[in-house]
Order: structure tokens, then sequence, then C-alpha cells
């Protein structure tokens, strides 16, 4: 059994790899590639390791016990916002595998194409920031605001 201090490590190691993984491909996409197929393979590297997080990530906040089952616990009223963020890391995970796809095929048909990868990349990277902007929120509301509003 896990006691609430090993899931609260886990929760903080697993949420620092997220950041960690968004922080490298970041480095990485925004790097000037000297030789494109290199750096499509640093980015596929690095699209790869986001979406091992982002996996991470949504099995420890969507599974038993994980904060949007314990959110929609303590206020059913959150079920929509949780669904949201549900949606979210299928979209997330989706794009990362459309990425990871991509640099595939043009390593297939030798046609690189840096420009369309950098803009599939903050598209994600969009979408996980306000992620976790909207989870952070839900957090808010299940623990720390009143029923009724700020001060009751």
């Amino acid at each position: 059994m896990t006691s609430t201090r090993d899931s609260g490590d886990l929760a903080q190691e697993t949420y620092a790899a997220l950041l960690r993984a968004e922080a490298g491909l970041e480095e990485v996409v925004g790097a000037i590639p000297a030789d494109e197929s290199a750096w499509l393979r640093s980015v596929q590297r690095a699209v790869r390791e986001l979406g091992d997080a982002l996996g991470r990530h949504r099995h420890l906040h969507e599974g038993e016990g994980g904060t949007i089952p314990q959110a929609v616990a303590l206020k059913p009223a959150l079920v929509p916002d949780t669904a949201r963020l549900k949606h979210e890391h299928i979209d997330m995970l989706h794009r990362v595998n459309e990425i990871d796809r991509g640099i595939d095929r043009q390593f297939a048909f030798q046609d690189f194409d840096v420009e369309l990868l950098r803009r599939e990349a903050a598209i994600l990277h969009a979408i996980l920031e306000l992620h976790l902007l909207r989870a952070d929120a839900l957090v808010y509301e299940a623990y720390f605001r009143e029923e009724g509003g700020e001060g009751g």
C-alpha cells in the first residue's frame, strides 16, 4: 500500500519529469539545425521522452486514487472540468505520436521540414501549458474553494 507521502512524492516526481521533458523538447526544437537529419533525431528522442512523461502523468492523475477521481469525489460539479483534462491527455498523446510518425515519414522520403515540426511542437507546448494551468485551477476548486464561492 502506498502512503499519502509516497503518492505526493510520486506526483511531484512525475510533474518534474513532465516539465523537464517539455523543456528538453523546447530546447531541441529551438536549436538551429546544422544537420537536419541529426536535428530530427534529437527532436524525435525529445518528443518520445515527453510522450513517456505524459503517459505517466495521465496514469497518475486519471488512475484510481488520482487527482481527477478524487476531485470528482469531493465535488461532482467538477465532472466537466475533469472530462476536459482527460480529453487533453488524449489529445497531447495523439500529437506526440503524430510528431513522431511525421519524423519517420520525413526520413522515409528524405524530405525534411524543420518549420512544420517547430509549429507542431509549439502547438503541443501551448496545449500542455494550458492543461497544467487548468489542472492547477481544478485542484484549487476541489480542495481550497468553499462551496458557494470565496468566503462562503
